[in-house]
Order: structure tokens, then sequence, then C-alpha cells
């Protein structure tokens, strides 16, 4: 069944029967699989989140231009509270979050290149910056085969064996350009698939 809604919605992640997406309106849950949706009224900002994961908690992040903002909830997705420190970002929007099994830890990147970590979601911590140059975007990281991986609004791909050092990637002439930024990177267990912000996908099988 399809949902209808006259507001867009950045991300969506699941844990125990419930699934929260976060966007445009908001925050909504759906305890039924997703085919019933209820919008959250108790995100503690103004501003929409753009992306969500579950580690040992739910944590929701975004902000405006020049100033981030995280969210986070005990009661799978229900009842939201402002994060308590993450200066590490500086004034700059956040734009994604992952929670990292292997490490047990929640990491987020933010429009000016600063990516920090946290255990518990409220209290976070500076892991690295500048990974594709002073003040650019770090837009999304993905986990798989022993390495993290980030892509960026330059088509630029890094990789990191403990998200605190990275190495740029030689991009193949036929994949990114410095004009398709890439949004977003996954890993299905054998290679990581990104997407560009203009309709490019792309895949790499193994990294150096």
């Amino acid at each position: 069944m399809r949902v209808r809604s006259n507001r867009r919605k950045h991300g969506i992640a699941y844990h125990d029967g419930h699934f929260v997406a976060v966007g445009g309106a908001g925050i909504a849950r759906s305890d039924d699989g997703g085919v019933n949706w209820a919008t959250v009224l108790t995100y503690p900002s103004t501003n929409s989140p753009i992306s969500i994961a579950y580690g040992n908690k739910w944590v929701a992040v975004g902000g405006a231009t020049s100033s981030p903002e995280i969210g986070y909830s005990d009661d799978d997705g229900a009842t939201w509270y402002p994060a308590s420190n993450f200066s590490c970002f500086g004034a700059a929007r956040i734009l994604f979050i992952i929670y990292s099994e292997r490490d047990d830890r929640f990491i987020a990147g933010s429009s000016n290149g600063e990516i920090g970590y946290s255990t518990n979601g409220i209290t976070w911590s500076p892991l690295a910056s500048n990974v594709f140059g002073t003040g650019s975007a770090v837009n999304d990281i993905a986990y798989g085969g022993g390495r993290y991986v980030a892509v960026g609004d330059g088509g630029e791909t890094a990789c990191s064996i403990d998200g605190t050092t990275w190495t740029v990637l030689d991009q193949d002439p036929g994949a990114f350009s410095a004009y398709d930024p890439i949004a977003s990177i996954t890993y299905n267990g054998s290679r990581f698939v990104a997407a560009g912000r203009y309709g490019t996908i792309c895949y790499m099988d193994f990294l150096p």
C-alpha cells in the first residue's frame, strides 16, 4: 500500500517492529509494517530532521544551514529529546547519520566536512575533518568489508579502516564527475552502490 503525504521524507529506519521516517513534516512512525503512519509532534526543533538511525536508541539529525541539530528517542520514536553536546560539527547542518555495529557507535557528518561519533547518541566527539578538502561536505558513509566509504559533493569517494584516517579514491572516468554530487551510498554484503544527485548510480566491488 502506498502512503501518501504532501511533505517530502528524507530518511527512514527500522527496528523491532517500528518504522520511523524523517523529513519535511517532521517525524512519522508506523507500528504495523509501514501500512499506517502517525506524525510524531514532539521533535525538539522547528527544523525537520533529514536522516535517522537506530543503535541503542533512535537518533535523528539535521538542522538549518548554519545550525546543526540532533534529537534522540528512547521509546521507539514516540518521544524525542535534544542531544546535549555536538559542538564537534561546528556551525553546519548535519547531513547523515549511521550506526556502526562493528564499533558500536553512531557516526554523523556535516555540510562543512566534519565527522563525529557518539556511543549513546547524546554526547558527540570529533572523528575526522576535511575528508574531501577544507569545508567540503561529506554526504553519506556506509560500512562494509572491513572499511568505511564516504561520498561527497564533487563526485568524490574515500575509504577508511577506523573512520579517522581517510584515503581519497581514484575515480573511474565513467563514474561520478565533479559536477555530480554523490548523495548516498550503501553496502549489500559484496559491493558498495552509490547514487548521485542527478541520477547517476555506480558500484564498487573492491577497495585498495
